[in-house]
């Protein structure tokens, strides 16, 4: 009995935490790009502080179950150490948000916690992992050609092909947006609730199309704006991406394509507007 209420309660501390995921996922980042946009970087910093200590909080909260949410050793790694690896990167000429130094510090003290109270991994080969990452890096240069292709479309103005990235700077693009946008939305689309709504009964198909359909809703802010953002490179983005975490099992794996997508297409926008004007 003493164990059911204590499973109980882990699992209304579960929803209360995904609740406050989408909670900066939505009102706060939406509403707060609408209603106040000259705050905006401040807007996002607090939205990545605070997702990333509430994702610390479930990962440990869950570190029994965390084959249930797609957290094998790889997302692990990457998930504890993007933070560290892009604060490390903005003190010699890189760039980083604000409180990137909290990120690393909320990082630091959830990587003691699992050495001190070990969690549950899917067990995997190096081969199976190898494959893993293979895999992501070859979608994620795709997706990258596919969506910088049709992002130029949307570019008005002529943009300077001087200003393209060097192959250090394609690096770190990739790398800081593994950390910046990966490690705050694939635990949440791809993670957290997508097992979660497994135990709730949905079938895996189902969730694959709700997360895109919701990932999709987290950036209505593109609407009216950059509309092929909207309709097209980010519900495709949340198709692939839900795709290689479903068929994995492993977020580990749609963080890399998520990370490679954003720092190449973004700079693959200037390579196909310089060959198509």
């Amino acid at each position: 009995m003493e164990a059911t209420k204590s499973l109980k309660r882990e699992r209304y501390l579960f929803w209360i935490l995904v609740g406050g995921l989408l909670f900066l996922r939505f009102p706060w980042i939406i509403l707060g790009k609408a209603l106040a946009p000259a705050y905006g970087a401040g807007i996002v910093v607090v939205f990545e502080v605070g997702t990333y200590l509430l994702t610390a909080l479930l990962v440990f909260l869950e570190r029994k179950r965390l084959a249930e949410y797609h957290i094998d050793s790889l997302a692990l790694v990457l998930l504890l150490g993007a933070p560290v690896v892009i604060l490390i990167g903005s003190k010699t000429g890189g760039y980083a948000l604000p409180g990137q130094g909290i990120k690393a510090l909320f990082a630091s003290v959830l990587l003691i916690a699992l050495l001190i109270w070990r969690p549950v991994l899917p067990k995997r080969g190096a081969a199976q992992t190898a494959i893993y990452l293979g895999a992501a890096v070859l979608i994620g240069g795709a997706l990258a050609i596919v969506s910088g292709f049709l992002l130029s479309f949307q570019v008005q103005k002529p943009l300077d092909l001087s200003r393209f990235p060097s192959a250090g700077r394609l690096l770190y693009e990739a790398l800081y947006q593994l950390d910046y946008a990966a490690a705050a939305e694939e635990p949440l689309f791809r993670g957290f609730l997508w097992g979660g709504l497994r135990r709730c009964g949905w079938k895996d198909h189902w969730i694959w199309l709700f997360q895109a359909l919701l990932f999709a809703v987290g950036h209505v802010y593109y609407v009216g704006v950059y509309n092929i953002s909207a309709f097209l490179v980010v519900p495709l983005a949340a198709l692939v991406l839900g795709l290689a975490a479903w068929k994995t099992r492993s977020i580990g794996t749609s963080m890399i394509v998520h990370g490679i997508t954003n720092g190449f297409g973004n700079a693959l926008v200037y390579l196909f507007c310089g060959l198509l004007r």
